[in-house]
């Protein structure tokens, strides 16, 4: 099947990518030249593990392209899928791409023959499809129903793992409102074997809203139990939610029944969310039912609460040290591991914040250092280096759980720092073998 990618980035790439290499001819659309560019060349523009050589390979086999013009994607496509971005404006998503993108596809099909379908990946607030993209896309188009399907088939990508993710989805929603485009739709997913979730174009966009914002309710909820935890002297958070992990209705996956299910990575103490994702859509989707007259007061407080946690981390530093003149090391930036996403990133407000207590700031990622830099320009030093970010300092801020930063040595941590003073606003480090060798401050119990 030919199939057009509009967006080239980390949805519509990895989506095209992994859809090549089932075996569809793809096309990727972007309007940045050098994006092109590096696809052409089966060269991943952004930081994402296998994306690389699954690029490279579906590439050289000739079944997927770049190109910065839409008409030479489209003409010929059996499925379109619109996958720009919709940012945040304050008062929900920013569709200016989306309306862009779904004109220029709609130009370049007028006069064509033959049916195909147009899909939404893109998170956008509910109605959408359906009241903008779709009169859109018919009136510049000029193509009624019988040669135009319209759908909405939400992605459901985690950075870092993306690549499987979308080679082995847990689940295949399309909104879809015509027998001609879900089997069109059906036809391009067949080869994954998922199961499919067949809803309105509305429920399909609600069903993406409600998944992310159930996981950063999750988030937000484990962090309040953190804050209770830390106000008692023998209460560890960690082995609270480790206790709620156990209940058997959060365990069970494929092969490995007793083991935890892997949601229950979000009901962990830590320092929020960030990215791209939950910030976004938590935020579209309360305004969303704002609009409409309907109260949203738990998902208020999950953003509030995730609001509030860099500023929970120099509380915890103001009772052992006087920021003010201290050098504290923030170790990682991008707002998860496996990823060099700094969109939202509660380790980059931890910075801040702490520049502004008057403390100086160094701070390292593996992957996002050059980004970093550029984002805490006078605010922080950054390097991609732990120990040039440890050496010296009066406190260090585990701030992103990188297999290399969790793996650094205590003993080593020590002599480099100049109090070993750590602070694990993840939880990553085992409590023990740091407790014995720095002045290990973990989130989530009482100080």
């Amino acid at each position: 099947m030919r199939v057009a990618i509009i967006g080239g980035g980390p949805v519509g790439l990895v989506s095209g990518a992994v859809l090549a290499g089932v075996g569809h001819e793809v096309r990727v659309v972007d309007i940045d030249p050098v994006r092109t560019g590096k696809i052409a060349l089966g060269e991943a523009p952004f930081h994402e593990p296998g994306l690389p050589e699954l690029l490279r390979s579906v590439v050289d086999a000739g079944r997927l392209t770049a190109t910065g013009v839409a008409a030479e994607a489209v003409v010929d496509a059996a499925v379109i899928l619109i996958c720009v971005g919709t940012p945040p404006t304050g008062s929900g998503a920013d569709l200016t791409a989306l309306r862009a993108a779904s004109a220029e596809v709609a130009r370049a099909l007028r006069g064509a023959s033959g049916y195909r379908v147009v899909a939404v990946k893109s998170t956008v607030p509910p109605g959408t499809t359906s009241e903008v993209v779709e009169p859109i896309l018919r009136e510049h188009s000029g193509l009624g129903a019988d040669s135009l399907g319209v759908g909405m088939n939400p992605e459901f990508l985690r950075e870092g793992v993306a690549v499987d993710d979308m080679r082995a989805p847990d689940r295949i929603v399309l909104g879809i409102s015509d027998d001609r485009a879900r089997a069109a739709l059906e036809s391009l997913y067949a080869p994954f074997g998922s199961p499919m979730v067949f809803t309105t174009p509305t429920g399909a966009e609600m069903a993406k809203y409600a998944s992310n914002a159930l996981l950063s309710t999750l988030v937000s909820f484990s962090n309040e139990i953190a804050a209770m935890c830390e106000s008692v002297a023998d209460a560890d958070a960690d082995a609270v939610l480790r206790a709620v992990h156990a209940d058997r209705r959060f365990k069970g996956h494929a092969g490995r029944p007793d083991a935890p299910a892997s949601i229950t990575s979000y009901l962990l103490p830590g320092l929020g969310y960030g990215g791209s994702c939950f910030p976004k859509d938590t935020e579209a989707l309360t305004a969303w039912a704002r609009a409409r007259g309907v109260a949203s007061p738990i998902l208020d407080a999950v953003r509030q609460v995730n609001a509030e946690r860099p500023e929970r981390v120099l509380s915890l530093l103001r009772a052992r040290l006087q920021l003010a003149g201290a050098r504290v090391a923030v170790l990682g930036l991008a707002f998860k591991p496996e990823t060099d996403d700094l969109r939202e990133s509660r380790s980059i407000d931890v910075a801040r914040l702490l520049h502004a207590a008057g403390a100086e700031v160094r701070a390292c990622d593996p992957v996002a250092a050059d980004e970093g830099a550029r984002m805490l320009a006078g605010v922080a030093t950054v390097t991609a280096d732990a120990e040039s970010a440890l050496d010296g300092a009066d406190a260090a801020v585990l701030a992103t759980a990188w297999p290399s930063l969790v793996a650094l040595d205590p003993v080593r941590v020590r002599a480099l720092m100049r109090r070993p003073l750590v602070l694990d606003a993840r939880r990553a480090l085992d409590s023990v073998t740091w407790g014995a060798q720095v002045e290990y401050l973990p989130i989530g119990r009482h100080a």
